[in-house]
């Protein structure tokens, strides 16, 4: 009879071996049923928003300013989720993000001894390497959420010929450091600690020989925005805790019953009962002499909204990269105000994707050129953003009037900038288009701005 083979659940995982991919979960590939540590079920029972005080806020900044990171990227998540305003920045800034495309460029002017040649062979290894990434997009919105959460880690996993096909996303909570500028650590069962060397050891640290540094993209901001959420969301419960309390009083007002100067002996217990209920909303009936005086608001209008608007300021403030202006810019339709939104997010989504591509360039192109093209210098790289939304029409009338008064224009330049397959006016062949391009006359210059 055959048995099922029972999986033993091990109180810590296991320190990774040289070559192994790990998950985010704290899981590792290639162990029978991906074991996951007894130790790192812990999160699933701790709600740190549970007694979030200021106190609190503060120890887990310190903690992650030593590197101590597990609490501290826990909250982070839970924040997220419920802080309204951080919420909407993450949708907001991740939705224009998410719709970017991806591309390999060449350089526009070539150092000395390239050839374009070389350049349009780096540019189809590169265009093939990230073809091969099954999830390029999800490790693109996972590297941006570093700009929330601080930083953000992702693995290649490698097949067996050395290429690499998946980028895994690690948990912002199974990564610690050592101190504020030190090496990073593979931190699987979210241990709490400033000494990641000699709590984990060696065989975690990204960078030694177990887990090669080579095999991580890793980007880090200075200034992430969910510490500013932390903030916001222990003044904000503060002060809509306290709201309710005014609604409860002022909401539907209460009073307070004076009674009268004779009450007959032993029936003071029901003229109390009856005041208190006619106090606090109830219909009824008050003795002959009683005087009933409704609690009034302390002040024309609620000391909250001020207050908890100028939470939601800063925190957009920090959010928006200072683009607060686009929440009141006033325009004739509500269209417009969207349009102005919509503008302000996708620059700042844009920004961040530039930063993400940079990572990628250094941390993805350099290795895959390196191997491919030995002792070439990096003639491709990765492109993500926004498309240039640069006038078409209007740069070609300024170089149309360049080229009038004499001045001449590099064909391939603009062939970059136009996007356009630029041939000489009146040869529309291929052959000799690379030199026909470096000074081709005005005539050749795109008329057509929608093709």
């Amino acid at each position: 009879m055959k048995t099922e083979k029972i999986l033993e659940t091990p109180l810590v995982t296991p320190p990774p071996r040289a070559g192994q991919m790990i998950l985010r979960g704290g899981q590792t590939v290639g162990k029978p049923g991906q074991i996951v540590s007894a130790a790192n079920r812990w999160r699933e029972n701790y709600n740190p928003l549970r007694n979030l005080t200021m106190r609190r806020v503060n120890e887990l900044l310190e903690l992650g300013q030593r590197g101590d990171t597990s609490y501290l990227q826990w909250t982070y998540r839970y924040i997220e989720r419920g802080n309204p305003i951080l919420s909407g920045l993450l949708s907001r800034c991740e939705a224009p993000f998410a719709g970017f495309d991806w591309s390999i460029r060449t350089r526009s002017s070539l150092p000395h001894g390239a050839t374009a040649a070389m350049a349009a062979n780096q540019q189809r290894t590169l265009a093939d390497a990230y073809e091969k990434i099954d999830n390029l997009r999800q490790a693109l919105l996972h590297l941006h959420s570093a700009d929330f959460r601080g930083y953000a880690h992702l693995q290649k996993h490698r097949s067996q010929d050395g290429a690499i096909y998946h980028l895994e996303p690690l948990y912002q909570w199974t990564v610690c450091r050592d101190g504020l500028e030190g090496n990073w650590f593979w931190n699987p069962d979210s241990l709490s600690t400033s000494q990641p060397l000699q709590t984990l050891g060696v065989d975690y640290c990204m960078g030694g020989p177990s887990l090669p540094l080579a095999d991580f993209i890793i980007r880090e901001c200075q200034r992430p925005i969910d510490e500013i959420g932390l903030v916001d969301t222990v003044r904000r419960g503060l002060c809509e805790k306290d709201w309710d309390g005014f609604i409860e009083i002022y909401g539907i007002p209460g009073g307070v019953v004076t009674m009268p100067s004779e009450v007959p002996q032993g029936r003071e217990s029901d003229y109390v009962n009856l005041a208190q209920d006619i106090a606090e909303g109830a219909a009824g009936a008050l003795p002959w002499g009683s005087e009933y005086k409704p609690n009034a608001g302390p002040r024309g209008v609620n000391p909250f909204s001020p207050r908890l608007n100028r939470l939601d300021e800063n925190l957009i403030l920090a959010g928006t990269g200072g683009k607060l202006a686009m929440l009141t810019e006033k325009s004739g339709d509500s269209r417009g105000n969207s349009r102005v939104h919509d503008k302000s997010f996708g620059e700042i989504a844009n920004g961040r994707a530039r930063s993400c591509a940079e990572c990628f360039i250094r941390q993805f192109d350099a290795e895959i050129l390196q191997l491919h093209h030995p002792g070439e210098p990096a003639l491709a790289y990765f492109d993500f953003g926004a498309e240039e939304e640069e006038d078409l029409q209007s740069l070609c009338s300024n170089i149309l009037t360049l080229q009038q008064s004499g001045h001449a224009v590099s064909g391939a330049w603009l062939a970059e900038k136009t996007g356009y397959a630029l041939v000489p006016a009146g040869n529309q062949s291929s052959a000799g288009m690379d030199k026909a391009l470096h000074g081709m006359p005005a005539q050749a210059l795109p008329q057509n701005q929608d093709s």
